[in-house]
C-alpha cells in the first residue's frame, strides 16, 4: 500500500519525523497488534510531497484504521485518520 501526504509550512531542510498506524478495527478485546512504520525525513521546500509504502503481505482482509502523523523538530504534529479496506489477494 503507498501513502502519499504533503509536508507544508516548514522552512527548507527542516526535520521532521512520521508515524504510519494501521490497525484492525475490530469489536471486543481481541485485538491484534496494529503494524507501526516510524520515518525520519527533512523538508525540501514550501511544500514537500512524499510517499511511504507499508507491506501488506502479513495483514489479513478486513477494514482498518489508518493513522498517519508527522511532527517537526518543535513538537508541533499533524495527523490524519482514515478507515481502508484491505482485501484478499
Amino acid at each position: 500500500m503507498e501513502i502519499h501526504y504533503d509536508v507544508c509550512g516548514l522552512a527548507s531542510g527542516t526535520p521532521y519525523r512520521g508515524r504510519v498506524r494501521l490497525a484492525p478495527v475490530k469489536k471486543g478485546s481481541a485485538k491484534p497488534k496494529p503494524l507501526v512504520v516510524s520515518f525520519k525525513d527533512q523538508v525540501e521546500g514550501v511544500a514537500t510531497r512524499r510517499e511511504q509504502e507499508l507491506d501488506l503481505a502479513s495483514t489479513r482482509p478486513g477494514t482498518y484504521t489508518l493513522e498517519l502523523s508527522v511532527a517537526d523538530n518543535q513538537g508541533r504534529e499533524r495527523k490524519r485518520v482514515q478507515k481502508v479496506l484491505v482485501k484478499a489477494r
